[in-house]
């Protein structure tokens, strides 16, 4: 007997979170393979990116541990909170 196959959320999988996390990752790598021909200063998008990328995954793991049906609700924490992250680091400098 074959079971049935559980039915994949793909907008729950590929939450904000994720696809912000992908983004940092995609910088991360950038600023490594530029790190020789721009004398070292990429290494500050990798500085910038990674706390980010931290922040974002912890975000994700822990709003999918908790909200585990309502994807609607998923993702309305998810981009507020993404905002607001970005603006508590805008306004670090400002």
């Amino acid at each position: 007997m074959t079971e049935p196959v559980p039915e994949r959320n793909w907008l729950r999988i590929l939450s904000p979170c994720i696809l912000c996390a992908v983004f940092s990752v995609v910088a991360i790598l950038i600023s490594m393979l530029q790190l020789k021909s721009s004398q070292g200063w990429s290494l500050l998008g990798v500085i910038i990116y990674l706390p980010f990328l931290l922040i974002l995954l912890t975000i994700d793991i822990v709003l999918k541990v908790v909200i585990k049906v309502n994807t609607l609700l998923l993702w309305l924490i998810e981009i507020s909170l993404i905002v607001f992250v970005i603006i508590l680091f805008l306004n670090r400098w400002n």
